[in-house]
């Protein structure tokens, strides 16, 4: 949205941000609208990343004549590390810098193994659980991260996995097949292919198992009978290893900064199993408890006060019949539903709402399994 905006006051404003992330340095710069401004990113500052638009069949790639990369959709946090020197900088998809939380932890590996003096890594942030050899749950990033840091880390670490290089300066050769092979640019490399961006990650990164490594590229080329196979064989391994998703990334693309333009091209897609009813399952759930809405934004006001999130679970196999049922709490939803529904909702639950007590020695939960919120933001209203 905020495109149309800075469209109307200068053509060259949607580009600008997408490259600076910075509301106040545009307005300051794009004054003559008359005036044309080419924009490049620069080390050490935030810029939007390239997003992937939403794929919804397996003939998705009919466009990329010339073949695609697939690799594993990653349920992390997007994160552009920025390696200037000894130097390092975290910039969220957002433009959010959060040094403070990772740097710490990151920023050695990135000086350590990442073999080039200036380099900007795009790819995801998440937590590795070793005791269950498994990336753990979505949201789990900071406080991970925390306890990492105080030497508390039981089992669990930062792990980023990287799937871009935007930006190589000075690179350090590590052998004579990377002094001969690595592509020459230096500086931006958003104008280079992705084919030759991750031939910079071949040889400027330096892999350490579960903590930092390049995401895995299979190339795809061939007809769209061919394509389409590949695409369901993915897809079904994604659904039996309890995966995300899969990404596709056309062979010929640039990078292209900003969400909004990067989405229009569709050289990126990402595909989830809920992209297709064939996949999708269909769950019943139990409304457990109700979260009251804050009302701090325009969009959100109609919800202050009032149950607008809800607390979902199931009911435990050997309780289904019984009149005190037990439940096990699943999550929490507070979207997929309009305004008109959530008021239906509301008038339905009104009879059996109370309100929860956290403190009370028989609080509400009494009967959901010995579940009690871990965090404030968990604890329900109702």
């Amino acid at each position: 949205k905020h495109d149309k905006i800075l469209k109307y006051i200068h053509n060259d404003g949607p580009d600008m941000f997408a490259k600076c992330s910075d509301i106040r340095l545009v307005l300051a710069t794009l004054r003559d609208p008359n005036q044309s401004y080419v924009v490049s990113l620069s080390l050490n500052s935030a810029f939007e990343p390239m997003l992937a638009g939403t794929a919804y069949n397996y003939n998705c790639t009919n466009h990329m004549k010339t073949g695609f990369y697939i690799e594993w959709k990653y349920d992390g946090e997007r994160m552009l590390i920025h390696k200037n020197g000894n130097d390092i900088k975290c910039f969220t998809r957002r433009g959010n810098d959060y040094t403070q939380y990772y740097g710490g932890i990151l920023g050695p590996l990135i000086q350590k193994f990442i073999h080039c003096e200036n380099c900007i890594l795009d790819g995801e942030v998440l937590t590795w659980n070793d005791e269950q050899s498994q990336f753990g749950k979505f949201g789990t990033n900071r406080s991970v991260a925390s306890e990492q840091l105080a030497g508390r880390s039981n089992g669990s670490w930062l792990c980023f996995v990287i799937f871009d290089c935007l930006w190589c300066d000075d690179p350090s050769y590590t052998s004579k097949d990377a002094e001969k092979n690595m592509p020459s640019a230096r500086g931006n490399l958003t104008n280079c292919t992705i084919e030759v961006r991750k031939e910079y990650l071949k040889w400027i990164v330096e892999e350490q198992t579960n903590r930092m490594y390049v995401s895995k590229a299979t190339k795809v080329q061939g007809n769209s009978l061919q394509r389409s196979e590949i695409l369901k064989e993915w897809m079904s391994k994604v659904v039996e290893q309890n995966q995300e998703g899969i990404m596709i990334k056309a062979l010929n693309t640039n990078y292209i900064c900003g969400g909004a333009q990067s989405k229009k091209i569709r050289s990126w897609l990402k595909l989830k199993p809920e992209y297709f009813d064939k996949l999708r399952d269909n769950l019943d759930f139990v409304v457990l408890g109700g979260y009251f809405g804050d009302g701090r934004s325009c969009v959100k006001k109609e919800r202050a006060g009032k149950i607008s999130a809800f607390l979902l679970g199931v009911v435990a196999n050997d309780e289904s019949k019984s009149t005190s049922p037990k439940f096990y709490t699943v999550g929490k939803v507070g979207t997929g539903y309009t305004f008109h529904e959530l008021v239906e909702l509301r008038k339905k639950l009104e009879p059996f709402t109370e309100v929860y007590d956290h403190n009370s020695a028989t609080p509400s939960d009494t009967f959901w399994s010995g579940w009690r919120a871990s965090k404030n933001d968990d604890i329900p209203d109702v």
